[in-house]
């Protein structure tokens, strides 16, 4: 009997425990979205104006396929390194660089969703190829992060007001930035822009992300909420007897609107031992879970040592 218990161990993934400093950038994110004030994350390290478009969509796409791995962390000097051999930088750009992937790399909702950082705000906004990060010392960068992250939590609490309050702020919005003509790149984020707003944009990265994502061709995007969450197919083995909590959460994933996953979600999440033996399942139990808190916001457990 005991051999049979060894061997389910053995089965089980494993699953890398988080990092202080990941922790740490949890949750200073849940206070902020708690008490209000700004969505944007005053620790992130500033890249200098002029900082080439092809250097930060290189290292952003090679740091969110590396990311996509729940157990997988980047080296940023590694990362730096494989840039700079593509993309002519400075010594100063390197450093730069280096230090901005390095809190990326305690951030992985932010590499699945880059709405959150103003830099990649205007990275998702498709800039033309040659050019250069404009810099956010009038902020309009981060009123857009603002604002999107509002009209996101308006939408999550179905709250008709918090609705206006965002199409309130868009409005007092200063003029989005001018980019020229605004086209697509194979550096960073593939498809055609067509004008897409920066929510829809990040929209589309999430679903290019995750290989367990629906098919794009069986979702019209422009159809789409820009809110939407991004839902992974329901995996083999979702619902197990005796399981309430997570066979709600996959009953929601499979039929409920997303308020309604949202608030199962919630409920799986404040039960960490209930969503760790749900992850515990399998590989694909577990990036399903991870991929709809991360999309919420929601912590995962850490893994038992």
């Amino acid at each position: 009997m005991s051999g049979d218990n060894d061997d389910n161990k053995r089965k089980r993934p494993q699953r890398r425990k988080q990092t202080a400093g990941e922790r740490e950038a949890i949750r200073l994110k849940a206070l902020r979205e708690e008490f209000g004030g700004s969505a944007v994350d005053p620790d992130e390290p500033n890249l200098s104006p002029g900082f080439p478009y092809r250097a930060i969509a290189y290292a952003f796409k090679d740091a969110q396929q590396i990311h996509a791995k729940p157990t997988k962390r980047f080296n940023p000097k590694t990362l730096v390194a494989r840039v700079a051999a593509t993309c002519a930088l400075t010594n100063k750009q390197e450093e730069e660089l280096k230090r901005w992937l390095r809190w990326l790399n305690d951030r992985r909702y932010v590499t699945r969703d880059g709405y959150q950082s103003p830099v990649l705000q205007w990275l998702l906004s498709k800039p033309t190829m040659n050019s250069g990060w404009p810099g956010d010392a009038d902020g309009v960068w981060s009123a857009q992060v603002d604002h999107e992250h509002e009209r996101r939590q308006a939408a999550r609490r179905g709250n008709a007001d918090g609705e206006r309050k965002a199409e309130t702020t868009a409005a007092a919005l200063p003029p989005h930035p001018a980019n020229g003509s605004m086209q697509s790149h194979d550096i960073g984020f593939e498809g055609t822009h067509n004008h897409r707003t920066e929510a829809e944009a990040a929209t589309e990265l999430m679903r290019r992300s995750y290989p367990l994502d629906q098919p794009s061709s069986s979702r019209d995007a422009k159809s789409e909420p820009a809110d939407a969450l991004r839902r992974p197919t329901l995996p083999y083995g979702a619902f197990q007897k005796g399981e309430t909590l997570a066979n709600n959460f996959f009953g929601a994933l499979r039929d409920a609107n997303d308020a309604e996953l949202v608030a199962k979600a919630t409920k799986l999440s404040q039960d960490a031992d209930a969503t760790r033996m749900a992850m515990e399942r399998s590989f694909e139990v577990a990036r399903c879970i991870e991929l709809i808190f991360n999309q919420i916001g929601l912590p995962l457990p850490e893994a038992k040592s």
